[in-house]
């Protein structure tokens, strides 16, 4: 299996005779050790501006730049060359590579309003790109000999973030607060669904997280009132979380032999999740 260099390599599963075959040894998967592996590192650069408006008020904005390298992949070195396997004797030869890349590209404008007057505001706006190859050291490549061709949009290319926010304070003690986030649709693959050795094969021609499901937002609203007791306060609070219920849809499926191809498997968790009331009391002494 060494094709110009040592390697190190485990038996992680002996051959079986496989009732599918009419009792014929499978051969066994191996681990590979690959001692020109290295440590993954990231390069990352920024610059900005921040401008004051007013005395209470600042806007900003800042270029970030990132590059990833050496990072951890998993490829088959015993993948089928023109449908035959380098080593017949081997079944899957797992072997993790460290040659992964990644690069970020992001713009950051920023908004602030400082609480006075009865009144704060908060806005981050972020228009970014991520490319990689990799989704982690448990991510196989599509193509175990050229990892360039899984280069694409990342997993995580959320192409807009916005999140704004908004604090009030009324008459006779109301409070009012509010958020609003948005993701745009982040991305997923297209794949074969055909090759249980290589589940993120692809047609040919597709990139890597090629597709986009749906965008993501959600509406949080505060309401809580301030009660004078003495010299404390107390404050009846009312929360809630994704006010309008949107539904936040994530998970889609890409494996075209699916009959829900192209649909999502599960509701975004956290604050994109159904909506939440909950109530609460406070004192300030």
């Amino acid at each position: 299996m060494a094709h110009g260099r040592t390697e190190i390599q485990a038996t992680l599963a002996p051959g079986y005779p496989d009732p599918g075959t009419g009792g014929f040894p499978l051969p066994p998967d191996i681990a590979i050790q690959d001692p020109k592996n290295t440590t993954p590192y990231k390069n990352v650069g920024s610059l900005g501006v921040q401008q004051e408006l007013a005395p209470d008020m600042a806007a900003s904005i800042d270029f970030v730049y990132a590059r990833g390298y050496h990072l951890l992949y998993l490829r088959n070195a015993n993948a089928p060359i023109d449908g035959v396997p380098p080593d017949p004797n081997v079944g899957f030869a797992y072997d993790i590579q460290t040659e992964g890349k990644s690069k970020y590209l992001g713009m950051q404008v920023g908004f602030q309003k400082r609480f006075g007057q009865n009144l704060g505001v908060q806005l981050a706006y972020t228009l970014a790109s991520t490319k990689d190859n990799t989704d982690g050291h448990q991510y196989q490549i599509s193509n175990s000999y050229d990892a360039n061709d899984d280069y694409g949009p990342s997993s995580n290319d959320i192409r807009n973030t916005l999140n704004a926010g908004a604090d009030w304070r009324g008459p006779f003690g109301l409070i009012l607060g509010g958020t609003v986030n948005f993701l745009s649709a982040p991305p997923y693959s297209v794949l074969t669904g055909l090759d249980p050795l290589n589940p993120n094969e692809r047609p040919p021609g597709v990139e890597r997280n090629s597709r986009r499901g749906e965008s993501l937002w959600t509406v949080n609203l505060r309401v809580a009132e301030q009660i004078p007791i003495g010299e404390t306060n107390l404050q009846l609070i009312v929360e809630a979380f994704n006010v309008f219920n949107h539904t936040n849809p994530t998970g889609y499926v890409g494996n075209l032999t699916s009959p829900n191809f192209g649909e999502p498997t599960r509701v975004a968790p956290g604050s994109f999740g159904p909506r939440q009331i909950q109530f609460g009391l406070r004192f300030d002494l």
